[in-house]
Formats: structure tokens, sequence, C-alpha cells
């Protein structure tokens, strides 16, 4: 299989999973600010302690860097791919895929540190 068609998969799987996040995130971003007041659009599924741990959990915000990257560093390629010069093509993906591995191993370190910040705080 192409590494292209691979890529297009992931490119389309994400944006469905980053529709879902982002929803998810505004919502419980507006329930923090005005708790009980979006919870019919939830069908009171999501409360005020559920928006907290969804909102500033550590495995949600790292899901969604993740997702962000994968969608950023496929899309990116994919529009790469379509460079004529195959020197110039390989140089600029290569480049798309280092500066992504860079900002997410940079983005996993922000949330790791915010995870220890947070439970030093509050112990």
């Amino acid at each position: 299989m192409n590494m292209y068609r691979v890529y297009g998969y992931i490119f389309s799987a994400s944006v469905i999973i980053l529709t879902i996040l982002v929803y998810l995130f505004i919502l419980t971003g507006y329930d923090l600010l005005l708790p009980g007041a979006f919870s019919g659009f939830t069908g009171g599924i999501i409360g005020y302690r559920d928006s907290i741990i969804i909102h500033s959990g550590l495995i949600t915000r790292l899901f969604l860097v993740i997702v962000v990257t994968l969608h950023g560093l496929t899309g990116f390629t994919i529009i790469a791919s379509k460079i004529r010069r195959r020197v110039l093509r390989k140089a600029t993906i290569i480049i798309i895929h280092l500066v992504f591995v860079a900002m997410i191993i940079y983005l996993i370190l922000i949330e790791v540190r915010m995870f220890v910040l947070s439970s030093i705080v509050t112990s």
C-alpha cells in the first residue's frame, strides 16, 4: 500500500476525531464558565465535575495533542507530495517530519510539566 494512501486514511480519520474532541472541549469549557447551562446539549451526560475532568485531564489533552500532530503531519506531507522535483519533495517531507517530531516532543513535555506542577500545587 502506498504511503500517501495511508496518510490519506490517517488524515481522514483524524478529522472525525478532531471534530468530536473540539466539540467536547468547547462544551466542557462553557460548562466550566456557566455550570449546568449547557447540560442540555449533552443530554445531561456531562456534568460540571465531568467537565473539569475532561477539560483539564492529562489524557484528553495528550490525546488532542497527538491527534492534532498526526493531522498536521499527514496533511502537510500529502501537500508536499505534490511537489514535482524529487529532491525538493524529499527534503520538504523530511523537514516537515522533523518539525512535527520536535513539536510533539515539546507539547508533551509541556503537558507533563503542567501535570507535575498541578500535582505539587494540590498536595
